[in-house]
């Protein structure tokens, strides 16, 4: 493993020297937000093919010693319930895609060689979302990939983003505490995949009878 060791009460500012930031940096310090990273545990960059993926319900969680998912502690509740906000303010803003592309390796994870619409199959995923104030560092970030041979909407990233939504829904309605948020869905994301399903078949919703797993429980 490399030495440079970052816990959770550290916080890594990262220049953006050389990247396009056409004025975001500024959009963001207007409401507070900065570039930085606190892990929920102490962190080391892993070696290759180090990591091991972890199930629940029968989906891929990350190892929590390779990606312990964190915050950018710069971030609250008023910046996501801001009219302003966007992730664009902090995505890539501490490690490009190139960079994120490392987590392959520690996965011992090919790249596909085609990874776009229909055709995409992994995702370099914020554990913790960049949309309840995910930290842009690598160790908040993982490939989840998969499963082959299923509707781009049954993908296992396609999933997590309904949990992230429902999370960001239920954060900003004050039924959820954005710590508690941020460290549920780094803990395991599945055990809110059958709220988010819920609400997303709702009677209300225009996707109502958009079929899920149903063999997913609720978990209390």
């Amino acid at each position: 493993m490399r030495t440079a060791e970052r816990s959770q009460a550290s916080k890594v500012n990262t220049p953006e020297s050389g990247r396009k930031s056409h004025g975001l940096p500024s959009a963001r310090s207007a409401i507070g937000i900065r570039c930085e990273s606190s892990y929920f545990q102490p962190w080391q960059e892993p070696a290759e093919k180090v990591c091991q993926f972890n199930f629940s319900h029968g989906l891929p969680l990350p190892d929590a010693r390779c990606t312990p998912g964190g915050v950018n502690p710069s971030f609250g509740v008023a910046a996501l319930k801001d009219k302003n906000w966007t992730t664009r303010w902090i995505r890539n803003c501490e490690t490009n895609e190139t960079e994120k592309e490392v987590t392959y390796s520690w996965y011992n994870t090919l790249k596909p060689l085609i990874n776009k619409g229909r055709n995409q199959t992994c995702e370099l995923d914020h554990l913790v979302p960049l949309e309840l104030g995910g930290a842009d560092g690598l160790g908040n970030i993982w490939p989840q990939c998969g499963p082959e041979g299923t509707a781009l909407t049954e993908r296992y990233f396609k999933l997590k983003d309904e949990v992230e939504d429902y999370l960001v829904t239920e954060v900003k309605a004050g039924r959820l505490q954005l710590r508690e948020a941020q460290e549920g869905i780094a803990r395991d994301w599945t055990q809110y995949l059958p709220q988010a399903t819920q609400r997303i078949s709702a009677p209300s919703n225009p996707r109502k009878g958009h079929k899920r797993r149903g063999d997913l429980k609720p978990v209390n």
